[in-house]
């Protein structure tokens, strides 16, 4: 009982936090800036790679749903990241792509 209540306060804060981002890049585009990575780069936005679901990774520049998808399913099949470098090993994270969203990650190795 006491890990299913654990399982949904991280739920409810990984939406908590992905609305907040949503509304930040909302606000921030709308008010003419053409780059939402500059608005992920001034409030910290940093996702973990092992906690993140589909959609907080989707918020990544240079990450779409499909990127997303791929990311969590090589975390499912490999385990946990060791490292934010691992992201090279999944297909179609190229050079550009990984330099796009790599501030914007980090590797919790909590258990």
């Amino acid at each position: 009982m006491n890990s299913e209540l654990i399982s949904s306060r991280n739920r409810g804060m990984g939406l908590l936090l992905v609305c907040l981002a949503v509304w930040l890049l909302a606000s921030y585009t709308w008010q003419g800036n053409e780059n939402p990575a500059n608005a992920l780069e001034q409030t910290g936005f940093v996702v973990d790679l092992n906690l993140a679901s589909e959609s907080e990774l989707s918020l990544l520049p240079g990450v779409g749903p499909k990127t997303a998808k791929d990311i969590v399913a090589y975390r499912n099949r490999v385990g946990k990241f060791q490292s934010v470098d691992q992201l090279k090993q999944i297909p179609g994270i190229k050079k550009a792509r990984f330099d796009a969203m790599s501030p914007y990650v980090t590797v919790g190795l909590q258990d």
